[in-house]
């Protein structure tokens, strides 16, 4: 049984599908987590192993589909709720950001949402003031000037009232 984790582990590892995503590059499968065995020199009958899987170019069902034609054992999706998102590059945020000189991310979906803003703003006020924390409120105060200039720039053609 543990050999054929390990083929599966290894194509798991190896395979590359054809197309490639423009901001992730290829869609990279990594096993990272492995549970077999319950006992020393016992072989074990089972393996479970979770793939993390970076994926913006196919669908949740082609990528099972295409792992478990190739593999000994079944694979299931532990959820295809959460769907991948993107911006494109052309978008007036991603240019306003590029007009600042702010580097943007390679990954395009990983923005800030208000909410998540919010709720970090929330933990901010519970936290003590060590030297570590102080430094994070310093990270945290130059990370929302650079958001209110991202803002500003965004609508500084617009008649809109700037922020600041």
């Amino acid at each position: 049984m543990y050999s054929l984790a390990v083929e599966d582990i290894q194509w798991i590892k190896n395979f590359q599908f054809d197309k490639q995503d423009e901001y992730l590059g290829p869609i990279k499968m990594t096993v990272t987590m492995i549970e077999a065995g319950y006992q020393h020199n016992v072989v074990p009958d089972e393996c479970k192993y979770v793939i993390d899987i970076m994926v913006d170019t196919y669908s949740y069902e082609y990528i099972l589909l295409t792992i478990n034609a190739n593999v000994h054992a079944e694979i299931n999706a532990r959820s295809t709720r959460l769907k991948p998102s993107s911006i494109d590059k052309n978008h007036p945020i991603v240019k306003a950001a590029k007009s600042l000189g702010i580097t943007t991310f390679d990954q395009a979906h990983c923005l800030i949402k208000p909410y998540y803003l919010f709720h970090l703003l929330k933990w901010v006020q519970k936290i003590t003031t060590t030297p570590e924390n102080l430094f994070l409120l310093q990270k945290l105060k130059k990370g929302i000037k650079t958001y209110i200039r991202l803002l500003n720039e965004l609508f500084k053609n617009e008649r809109h009232k700037t922020l600041g």
